[in-house]
């Protein structure tokens, strides 16, 4: 519902993703190429929700079929990453 901001105010990143995620939205990644809708491992997406991720999975347009989520750590680029 936000993209790439966050409307509600006060709440910071992770709760205003959860509580989008409550009334209906669906978890997202916004990247250097656009946002991407993610379907699938719902709980590790809402334990990360909020901070940079790692996410692998099919991408179909804006979809992505979501296999491996995990936090980014130190020894990762952010700035660039693969779309498969």
């Amino acid at each position: 519902m936000c993209g790439k901001g966050h409307a509600i105010n006060g709440h910071g990143d992770r709760e205003c993703t959860r509580v989008c995620v409550k009334l209906g939205a669906n978890y997202a990644l916004v990247a250097s190429r656009g946002l991407f809708i993610l379907k699938g491992h719902e709980a590790e997406l809402d334990e990360y929700a909020g901070e940079k991720v790692i996410v692998t999975g099919a991408v179909n347009g804006n979809i992505v079929r979501v296999d491996y989520v995990a936090p980014v750590d130190s020894g990762h680029d952010t700035a660039s990453f693969d779309v498969k």
